[in-house]
């Protein structure tokens, strides 16, 4: 009886052995997890854990908007990150409602797209009272402590460039200007233009209109067709924002008139547009604003992950590029295949290599 007892036992252990052996039952699953999460503790490089990043978005129908929150979302998958976002269609209404329903539902980091502080203030207050992240990208705006850091392009620059570019290539040119001087971007980008179109003493601008950002593609149409009946003398359309780009070259076709126009940033219609020597789009002041998304995930990763706060000056050391962009020389700046200048896949890229050496991610 003792023999056969001690048989068993011995046939029980082996075959145990066997099972753990070939990988089967739970304990096994735990012990390669554990091991797992040894390997990433021996590394030395902090886990990557869930957050949840919100993105308010002033106008997700803009090209240049669309760039950058791409990157967020293909740098949050690559982090195991969720992302909620919320499109304002242009309206200030629907931006403050916006920051109050991302800040109620409790996300760990914000993204502000082209949005002016005090139109989110009571929001970011909050963000700021719960230590919440808050970055601010696209459109400039002005200097403001209650984002924990701005990002956003320079728009006297963007625009400033544009203007010595046409004033470079029709010195005597009348210019129909589509602005939006109602926000702080289209104000500074507007100065800009200004002030480079002035480099040539014969270019001026002959006719403003203010363009509705809730409805672009309507009241640019009706502003352009009306703005160069009542002046045929204009040789040039300036587009302030990408919006505006393509119903502005539509209404140039359309009525037949000889006029250039020049807006910005690079995006599959415009650049087919730019390409096409029929086209009147003649070309395109662009930054790499896809940047500058890389930027706010960068230092998110440092203030949720690291536990370091995040440092408002990154921008300083990886500053944004910025060129115009003509039809003489798009594919110097378009690689074939692409249509963007600055392609945001190319800057997801960058940033998932700085992220995958720092830390371990969910993917890794």
């Amino acid at each position: 009886m003792t023999r056969r007892i001690t048989a068993l036992l011995f046939a029980c252990l082996v075959l145990a052995g066997l099972i753990a052996g070939c990988g089967g039952g739970s304990d096994s699953t735990s012990s390669s997890s554990s091991a797992e999460t040894g390997s990433s503790a021996s590394s030395g490089k902090p886990e990557v854990t869930t957050k949840t990043i919100g993105v308010l978005d002033q106008a997700a129908a803009s090209s240049a908007n669309q760039i950058m929150e791409q990157v967020v979302n293909e740098l949050a998958d690559s982090l195991g990150w969720e992302v909620k976002s919320i499109d304002a269609q242009g309206s200030p209404e629907k931006i403050t409602r916006g920051a109050t329903t991302l800040q109620n539902e409790g996300v760990d980091a914000l993204v502000a797209i082209s949005i002016e502080p005090s139109l989110i203030r009571s929001s970011l207050e909050a963000f700021q009272g719960d230590d919440v992240p808050t970055c601010q990208i696209g459109g400039g705006q002005p200097a403001s402590d209650l984002y924990t850091m701005q990002f956003g392009e320079d728009e006297f620059k963007l625009g400033e460039e544009l203007g010595e570019y046409i004033a470079q290539v029709e010195p005597d040119a009348k210019v129909l200007a589509l602005t939006n001087t109602s926000i702080y971007a289209g104000k500074e980008r507007y100065a800009g233009f200004q002030k480079g179109l002035e480099t040539a003493p014969g270019a001026e601008v002959v006719a403003e209109s203010e363009i509705n950002l809730e409805d672009p593609i309507g009241s640019t149409t009706k502003a352009t067709e009306n703005g160069l009946a009542a002046h045929p003398e204009a040789t040039a359309v300036y587009s302030i924002f990408d919006l505006f780009n393509p119903p502005a070259t539509a209404a140039v076709k359309r009525i037949g008139s000889d006029a250039k126009v020049y807006g910005h940033f690079t995006s599959e219609v415009a650049t087919k547009e730019l390409r096409d020597p029929s086209n009147p789009l003649a070309a395109l002041g662009d930054s790499s604003l896809s940047k500058s998304s890389g930027l706010c995930m960068e230092q998110f990763l440092s203030q949720l992950i690291d536990e370091v706060p995040a440092n408002p000056d990154a921008i300083k050391t990886n500053p944004l590029t910025y060129e115009v962009i003509g039809k003489d020389d798009v594919d110097k700046f378009v690689e074939p295949g692409s249509y963007f200048a600055f392609p945001p896949e190319v800057a997801s890229e960058e940033f998932l290599k700085q992220f995958e050496s720092k830390y371990t991610l969910p993917t890794s």
